[in-house]
């Protein structure tokens, strides 16, 4: 094939769209959310009231509880086939809320539990049931400070620690949540998700930050221009194809940027960083970049 029959094909690539269809998701979205958010909060609740150490131990188990959500939620929508990238993110959204609700009801109940100031009758229900006595408890007990150890959270402190968990785990798991589908490809002929099926080609990378963009933006015709990456160059772009396991008709193109690093005792380390989404391309130019098939 010419260079230029090769540039055709790539200027016939186009950034995969999904169809925006929602799946099983409004029916699953729903259960699973209120099981991960019961299950993120009433344990991240606990950890905070018990938590020997405050400051950047308290905003690691915030960032970790900020990822539960994002990939709990993700592994849902993807399982239940939702194409609809904006309902992921507000699924994502409203279940950090929800942890973010049980946390408090958990904090209170352990806070009251260990000063001994917990009545016979309360439970952790009973206190998610009645978001007014919440925040009652709250207000007291962020004004009086709870001790641990040698450390004590107490007014603005408190209220300031509460409000840096709460941006982290919103902030954390809408990021991490929000590309989910949009780095996947869905045959809607065969009703399910590709597969990173192979690497088709290692490049060398473009020599311009305009046919960076181009690729960052689903245009692919700057690849003709690049060649065969030798085996220690660093970085390069890996060309990975995305099959349908089930039929040849869905094919795209994933470019990733490769880096690689020598760590302090030697080894190498490589890091992978998609360019922009995947990008659908015609069966032709899957073959002529070496690809081997749909089967998997």
């Amino acid at each position: 094939m010419s260079a230029d029959e090769l540039t055709l094909l790539l200027g016939q690539g186009r950034r995969h769209e999904h169809s925006g269809r929602l799946g099983t998701a409004p029916l699953i979205a729903p259960i699973a959310g209120l099981v991960l958010a019961i299950v993120l909060g009433v344990s991240y609740g606990f950890a905070t009231a018990y938590n020997p150490l405050h400051g950047i131990f308290t905003l690691a188990l915030a960032v970790l509880c900020g990822l539960g959500v994002a990939f709990g939620t993700s592994w849902t929508c993807l399982w239940a086939h939702c194409r609809a990238p904006a309902f992921l993110v507000t699924v994502t959204f409203l279940v950090a809320l929800g942890t973010l609700y049980c946390i408090a009801a958990t904090f209170v109940l352990a806070v009251l539990q260990r000063e001994g100031n917990l009545a016979a009758d309360d439970s952790l229900l009973g206190f998610v049931l009645n978001p007014a006595r919440i925040w009652h408890e709250l207000v007291a007990i962020n004004g009086r400070g709870w001790q641990l150890r040698a450390s004590k959270a107490t007014g603005l402190a408190a209220w300031a620690q509460w409000f840096a968990e709460t941006l982290i785990i919103l902030t954390v798991a809408t990021f991490f949540a929000r590309d989910t589908t949009n780095q996947r490809v869905f045959c809607e002929r065969c009703g399910q998700w590709a597969r990173l099926h192979e690497t088709l080609r290692v490049l060398t990378p473009p020599e311009t930050p305009e046919d960076r963009a181009r690729l960052e933006s689903g245009d692919l015709s700057p690849l003709a221009t690049l060649s065969i990456a030798e085996a220690d160059t660093t970085p390069t772009l890996r060309l990975d194809a995305w099959v349908c396991g089930k039929c040849s008709e869905t094919t795209a193109l994933a470019v990733f940027e490769v880096k690689a690093t020598k760590t302090r005792h030697g080894r190498t380390k490589t890091a992978a960083s998609q360019l922009g989404g995947p990008v659908d391309i015609p069966r032709a130019l899957y073959t002529q970049l070496g690809g081997r098939g749909h089967t998997v």
